[in-house]
């Protein structure tokens, strides 16, 4: 069996993706598959070349990874891939899509509001203690954690509110 791992990719997770692809690459190769590797980056002719039975395994993260934009690719080119398909790549990419989502579920969260940069100092929450994400972007990119709301760094916010135009 032919597996494509894709890695790499245009996010600012690049790195972490190339490691992670390189992990999974050598597992499968000492499992006996037959692996191709690829990264997204240089483009994705490949998906034209491999054979239509070879199953896509992106290991990618971020923009260009997750966001659905390479799951429709795949849906497109009639690959099988591991993962979410298009649609719920794309939901859940949006932080505040799938947080609308959850709430239709009746699943309990806690209290959150969207900004921008000239929103935020008007809301609310951000008297408090709390955190802002954006709402693209990985696990760990884009977080910044404000104890004291009164002592956060000008720069700090300029340099989340620079990484997205909307955060939580």
């Amino acid at each position: 069996m032919k597996i494509l791992v894709l890695g790499g990719g245009i996010s600012p997770e690049r790195e972490v993706s190339l490691r992670s692809a390189k992990a999974m690459a050598m597992a499968a190769f000492k499992a006996g598959f037959e692996v191709i590797k690829a990264d997204p980056q240089d483009g994705l002719a490949i998906l034209d070349e491999i054979e239509k039975d070879t199953i896509v395994f992106p290991i990618l993260h971020g923009a260009g990874g997750e966001d659905g934009e390479l799951q429709a690719e795949l849906e497109k080119h009639n690959l099988p891939f591991l993962g979410s398909g298009s649609e719920v790549s794309r939901n859940c990419f949006d932080k505040w899509q799938t947080r609308s989502v959850l709430q239709k579920s009746e699943i309990p969260m806690v209290e959150a509001v969207k900004v921008t940069k000239t929103s935020y100092a008007t809301e609310e929450l951000v008297k408090k203690p709390h955190v802002l994400k954006i709402v693209h972007g990985g696990s760990s990119i884009g977080t910044l954690i404000v104890r004291n709301p009164s002592k956060t760094k000008p720069e700090k916010l300029d340099e989340i509110f620079n990484m997205d135009t909307k955060l939580l």
